[in-house]
């Protein structure tokens, strides 16, 4: 079953699933995550990464989440250039890279492309997502259609 909101209360029952950014052509997974309301709050932790973002609207935290993953990769980024970073944050940042490069290759090559969009992108949109993880019968996770 997929939901568009996180349903769990705690952190210890939070849902899994993956937060997604809308590309040109295709969604692209930024990182898996747990997800869960603390009263009036949701919040969105990366199961890979040291990222966590909280906010009362749950899009926003998506949003929230991603600029802090973006951030994230940009410390990392800079710790590698000036070989300050640990074999682990290298590791880290050469993965989160494989992950945004093929969105920003796809941006970069869709905007290259004279065409008229339509719809037009409304002022205020959001490009991140969240899928859940659906537990089918077989009892391994998988992506949900969400």
């Amino acid at each position: 079953m997929s939901h568009e909101f996180p349903t769990a209360t705690s952190e210890e029952a939070a849902d899994e699933g993956c937060v997604l950014v809308q590309g040109p052509h295709r969604d692209y997974v930024l990182s898996d995550a747990v997800a869960w309301r603390e009263g009036a709050t949701y919040v969105v932790r990366s199961t890979e990464f040291d990222v966590l973002a909280e906010d009362e609207d749950f899009k926003e935290a998506l949003d929230v989440f991603i600029c802090r993953l973006i951030d994230y990769t940009s410390l990392l980024h800079e710790q590698v250039e000036t070989k300050q970073a640990t074999p682990d944050e290298s590791s880290t940042f050469t993965e989160l890279a494989e992950r945004f490069f093929p969105l920003v290759q796809a941006m970069q090559q869709d905007r290259a492309k004279p065409r008229l969009r339509w719809p037009p992108r409304r002022r205020g949109s959001r490009s991140g997502h969240w899928r859940h993880r659906g537990t089918p019968v077989s009892g391994s996770a998988r992506l949900s259609n969400a």
